[in-house]
């Protein structure tokens, strides 16, 4: 494995190379489910394994790049047969998330299918290839970033997992998990959802339930105490202030519905997981 991390800036910039490497990963390496707090994008140079995002698993080959947002579960396994060898790179900023969504990457589409010949395979070794610490290394970084970027762009352009290349089912199902990502933390109801996709409430619950195996009340309501586990783990907040952040204004249905969902009330399970620390 090849690993390269850099110091991060004391004031945050528009965009900042946070990490790269490669790894040639051994059958059924794996990692997660965990979060993490910057973008990450691995490019898969051979092999094959799973990545896990929203309830939703890619089988991945060769090829083909997978997103990793900031602060969302995720799991990712090489494949027992052909693991996966690959290069990672990881980022953030202040326009990250903007430039993410240009280059047609996303929480509901974090796969990009770049195409065995591609030019991302040689700028990241030209990459690799840079040595934190030698004079102009720091611009050699950005400028190399910003090339990789831009070849993404042009990938992502013609052959992202985007509405052009995904049935009208798929494209509303993700349309409905990109609006929940963005207002879970609002008092959204299903209708708010229907009425972003353009559907009536049955045939998108049917089409919901068909794409994730649940139904859209429930995905809302897992998805929510999701963001509750991470803000009660990984946060002082009072209950009170997860229950606000994640959509409901009264802390007593907020706790039922956690209790629902995890089996403890939120207090027992921010107390439990002190105690394993």
């Amino acid at each position: 494995m090849r690993l390269t991390y850099l110091q991060p800036k004391e004031k945050e910039q528009e965009l900042q190379v946070f990490h790269y490497g490669m790894e040639v990963c051994e059958k059924g390496h794996s990692f997660g489910p965990a979060v993490r707090d910057h973008f990450l994008i691995h490019f898969i140079r051979s092999g094959q394994g799973c990545f896990q995002i929203q309830g939703m698993e890619h089988q991945l080959q060769a090829g083909q790049g997978f997103l990793i947002p900031p602060w969302e579960i995720t799991y990712y396994e090489a494949d027992q047969k052909d693991p996966w060898e690959y290069w990672w790179l990881g980022f953030q900023g202040s326009k990250a998330a903007e430039l993410v969504q240009s280059i047609g990457l996303g929480r509901a589409t974090p796969v990009v299918d770049l195409g065995c010949d591609s030019s991302i395979y040689p700028l990241m070794e030209q990459l690799l290839d840079i040595r934190p610490g030698e004079a102009g290394s720091e611009l050699r970084i950005q400028g190399q970033f910003y090339l990789l970027l831009g070849e993404l762009q042009r990938c992502g352009g013609g052959q992202s997992l985007t509405a052009s290349q995904i049935t009208p089912q798929e494209y509303y199902v993700r349309q409905a998990l990109e609006y929940i990502d963005r207002n879970y933390s609002r008092q959204i109801k299903i209708t708010d959802i229907t009425d972003y996709v353009g559907l009536n409430r049955s045939y998108f619950t049917t089409l919901f339930c068909e794409a994730m195996q649940v139904s859209p009340r429930r995905y809302l309501l897992q998805y929510r105490m999701q963001k509750a586990v991470e803000l009660l783990i990984s946060t002082a907040l009072s209950v009170g202030d997860v229950s606000r952040s994640v959509g409901y204004t009264d802390p007593f249905t907020f706790s039922r519905a956690f209790k629902k969902i995890v089996g403890v009330a939120p207090n027992e399970y921010r107390q439990q997981r002190l105690e394993r620390a």
